[in-house]
């Protein structure tokens, strides 16, 4: 499936992030999700929680109320301090 493929790649990314900083896990991941990329938010969620399983991936991260990635279509202006 093409999902397993995107979870995989999305997996590997994560865990070399969390590795290459040292850290322990993930505490957030944030995935935008574009007009073209022929999967719903909602069904992203339920790939991720599976793929993320026992990985640094797994657990909810601040600010989220599930144990997914947060997730959008459309992205959200970000400032920086």
């Amino acid at each position: 499936m093409h999902e397993m493929s995107l979870m995989k790649d999305l997996m590997g990314k994560i865990i070399s992030v969390v590795h290459d900083n040292g850290a322990k896990r993930a505490v957030r991941v944030d995935v935008w999700l574009g007009a073209l990329s022929h999967i719903s938010p909602e069904h992203f969620t339920e790939h991720y929680v599976e793929a993320a399983k026992g990985t640094v991936g797994e657990g909810r991260g601040p600010g989220s109320r599930s144990r997914a990635p947060t997730t959008s279509t459309t992205p959200t202006p970000r400032t920086s301090c």
